[in-house]
């Protein structure tokens, strides 16, 4: 249970910096930057070999392009293989393949060509974290660390790598040992909000949640303002921790700080719909999807929950117009009778009592 929040937070970066249409623009950048020095000094190549294999490469990409928007990467895959074959000593294209590979969910032999890469050019910070996300990903946690730590030895006065040993000793379960590298984070770096936020989370695993909160409130000052979606994410786990430690009504002042938008998302609703029935009030927790639902009518995750939190509220009427409303957006979701069933099995009890 301990790892669920690691391997979650390492598939979401890969996943982000890698597998996405946007990753060819990050991995075009970082392949770029490692083009001058693609040779190793044991097997030096001519400045025209070097060249070629650069505006080879840069024809697979455009050919990439084309490619995949129409859905398939064998043939794109087939030709990197050649380009390697040809250039076997280009650091590039095995950075190149190793996007493409991950773009397959191809993980393992994805993170075989990232170490090719970075063995003709270890002195690249960029690829080396995205080896080590990648590794730890695929539960390679010695390779994982190993690229990290080759990450720290390239820059020792960077906080953030830190951040991703603290990932490592997650993996193997060292709380204390990962407790260490966020310290080390913050006094390299004490504007690190998520040296903070891993504070945090490590305290309220612990059961330490006056100390959880200490952190995650610190996560939420030294957050910019222009990364209002993370300072979100903090603040609806200020909200979890205060509702844990017995302060409902303290968890729902700290989600009034969101704007309208923000309340409307599902796990931010959530949580309040939480606060209010542990405070005994489960039409505020109906209310708060159905505002939500004005807004975006036809979303129907909205009514379901709406419906759900009238059926615990006992508000028949209201449960049914939800139930109603859902039908009209799609008769064929599965909530719908699910919902019915719970509606009618209150109803049933409720008869029962009277």
């Amino acid at each position: 249970m301990k790892r669920s929040g690691t391997w979650a937070v390492v598939v979401i970066v890969v996943t982000a910096l890698l597998a996405t249409w946007g990753a060819r623009v990050y991995w075009q950048g970082v392949a770029r930057r490692t083009w001058p020095a693609t040779q190793p000094a044991t097997q030096p190549a001519t400045a025209s070999t070097g060249e070629q294999a650069d505006k080879d490469l840069e024809a697979l990409r455009e050919t990439y392009v084309q490619v995949r928007q129409q859905g398939s990467l064998d043939s794109v895959v087939k030709a990197a293989r050649e380009q390697i074959r040809r250039h076997p000593q280009h650091a590039a294209s095995h950075l190149y393949l190793g996007q493409l590979l991950v773009d397959l969910r191809q993980y393992d032999e994805a993170l075989d060509s990232l170490a090719r890469c970075l063995e003709l050019n270890p002195n690249q910070q960029d690829v080396q974290v995205m080896a080590g996300n990648l590794a730890l990903m695929v539960r390679r946690i010695d390779d994982a660390e190993q690229h990290f730590r080759q990450a720290i030895a390239l820059s020792p006065r960077s906080g953030r790598y830190r951040l991703h040993m603290a990932q490592v000793h997650l993996a193997r379960d060292d709380e204390d040992q990962a407790r260490l590298d966020y310290l080390e984070a913050l006094r390299l770096d004490s504007a690190l909000h998520e040296a903070y936020c891993g504070l945090s989370d490590l305290f309220a695993r612990q059961g330490n949640l006056v100390s959880a909160l200490t952190q995650i409130q610190k996560a939420i000052e030294a957050t910019p303002a222009g990364e209002r979606t993370r300072q979100v994410v903090y603040i609806r786990k200020k909200a979890n921790l205060l509702r844990r430690d017995n302060q409902p009504a303290q968890a729902l002042q700290t989600l009034q700080s969101l704007t309208t938008t923000e309340k409307q998302d599902l796990g931010v609703l959530e949580e309040t719909a939480t606060c209010w029935m542990l405070l005994g009030q489960p039409r505020r927790a109906a209310e708060a999807f159905e505002l939500a639902g004005s807004y975006d009518p036809m979303n129907w995750r909205y009514p379901a929950s709406a419906a759900r939190w009238r059926i615990k509220a006992g508000d028949f009427d209201a449960a049914d117009r939800h139930i109603d409303a859902l039908r009209r957006i799609d008769a064929a979701l599965p909530a719908i009778r699910e919902l019915q069933d719970m509606l009618d099995q209150a109803k049933a009890k409720a008869g029962e009592a009277e």
